[in-house]
């Protein structure tokens, strides 16, 4: 190799690290801060909430590629594993959570809500199930409260469940729900994740409401705004683009270009 490949090879080579440096730099400066990363899953919504020291996924949805895409696009290196990975959903809904707990080696699996085992999810069987109202401490500036209530019947005659959870950190709230019923509360939450379908069934006069794209067209969302109260803002989450809220200080950030105003059908 002559001398001049050999000094491209070297600049080559130092700019690689330099590069790989400044990314880990990132990185870790972003782990400093708690986040709900929110990931496509078909006609679900799944969620990873990060702090600097602990991993937590709620997990969801029908679509594992999407999924798994959504994953990818988001994890970075200098991340640990899976702390505690929490399954919901029926039939259908479950390949992803079955996904998620072959993929992340989660150190604890609960299901968020009862849910029906199958012989096609193996990694599900025998895993328990959180009371009807549970707390997790992720660190000392995070908590999630849990709670979950009865909203009718399955056709086999199982309990249907609706569930919320309320992540705050660094005294800021975020509340996440399945969106099967109305939330219990929503006046501490500026910003409403609908992990489940129909989000404008639930949403109320939030700031910002997210959805998966898969459960509501954009015109269906304007048609649905006519209806007594809705979000200022909307979020649509497309597969291999999470959405990332930053708990920080009091405030949710969300990246520029993420969130839209809600138009109303008609509006000029």
């Amino acid at each position: 190799m002559t001398r001049p490949l050999l000094r491209l090879a070297g600049i080559g080579l130092i700019a690689g690290i330099m590069l790989g440096s400044s990314l880990t730099l990132v990185w870790a400066w972003e782990s400093r801060h708690t986040h709900v990363v929110l990931l496509s899953s078909g006609h679900a919504l799944s969620t990873m909430i990060t702090t600097p020291s602990s991993r937590l996924v709620m997990a969801s949805g029908d679509d594992p590629e999407a999924f798994l895409e959504s994953l990818d696009a988001y994890r970075r290196p200098t991340e640990k594993a899976v702390d505690v990975l929490l399954v919901w959903g029926e039939d259908d809904d479950l390949t992803v959570a079955e996904t998620a707990a072959q993929v992340l080696h989660p150190e604890q699996v609960f299901g968020l809500t009862p849910f029906a085992r199958s012989d096609d999810q193996p990694s599900l069987r025998g895993v328990g199930v959180l009371p009807d109202i549970a707390s997790i401490a992720l660190d000392a500036q995070t908590d999630i409260t849990i709670h979950r209530w009865p909203v009718g019947n399955h056709d086999d005659g199982r309990t249907a469940w609706a569930w919320e959870a309320v992540v705050v950190s660094s005294g800021a709230t975020v509340r996440i729900t399945s969106g099967l019923a109305p939330i219990q509360d929503a006046s501490d939450a500026s910003v409403l994740v609908v992990a489940g379908s129909h989000p404008e069934r639930v949403w109320g006069d939030q700031t910002v409401v997210v959805f998966a794209d898969d459960t509501l067209s954009g015109r269906k969302v304007r048609a649905a705004a006519q209806n007594a109260a809705h979000p200022d803002r909307v979020a649509r989450v497309f597969p291999g683009d999470p959405v990332v809220l930053t708990l920080s200080d009091g405030q949710i950030v969300i990246a520029d270009g993420v969130t839209q105003p809600l138009v109303l059908d008609g509006t000029p």
